[in-house]
């Protein structure tokens, strides 16, 4: 199970983070590719990390959506930011 919690509230960035719980399961991957899609975005960001990292994302001015997509080990969370 995979939780997303989000602040679109600063004037700077937006962020996502993406966590999960832990749970144990046959067969469970230690790590997944993610290809989020945040909405609402009026604006192409001027770049977008994951964990502090520059990722490379796609904008869509029509859809008004941002989708970046990374490979992420699910060891602890994982914090997308939109920098505007």
């Amino acid at each position: 199970l995979l939780t997303f919690t989000g602040d679109a509230t600063q004037k700077k960035f937006t962020e996502v983070t993406i966590l999960s719980d832990g749970g144990t399961y046959r067969g469970k991957a230690d790590a997944k590719t993610i290809t989020l899609v945040v909405h609402a975005q009026k604006d192409e960001p001027r770049s977008v990390t994951v964990d502090g990292k520059n990722a490379r994302f796609t904008y869509d001015k029509k859809t008004q959506t941002v989708n970046v997509s990374f490979f992420w080990r699910m060891e602890g969370p994982a914090v997308v930011r939109l920098n505007k």
